[in-house]
């Protein structure tokens, strides 16, 4: 029961995240927005145990984090 509510919740930040996308938003606030979308998709691969979905959520967060480093 507890990983559905995960995966519930965490699909409603989803949702949030998308809605805010779609508001005008500089490069650094799409960034840190798809931060967040790529680390709550984590989350919901890591609790269905689907690892290579994991990992590869995990490597898009790894590319934005360094993309900002870049740009600072």
């Amino acid at each position: 029961m507890g990983e559905w509510s995960d995966a519930h919740r965490i699909s409603g930040n989803i949702y949030q995240l998308i809605l805010k996308v779609g508001k005008k938003q500089s490069d650094q606030q799409l960034k840190d927005l798809y931060i967040q979308f790529f680390g709550s998709l984590a989350s919901i691969f890591w609790e269905s145990e689907l690892y290579m979905f994991h990992t590869y959520a995990l490597q898009c967060i790894q590319y934005y984090i360094k993309s900002q480093k870049h740009h600072s």
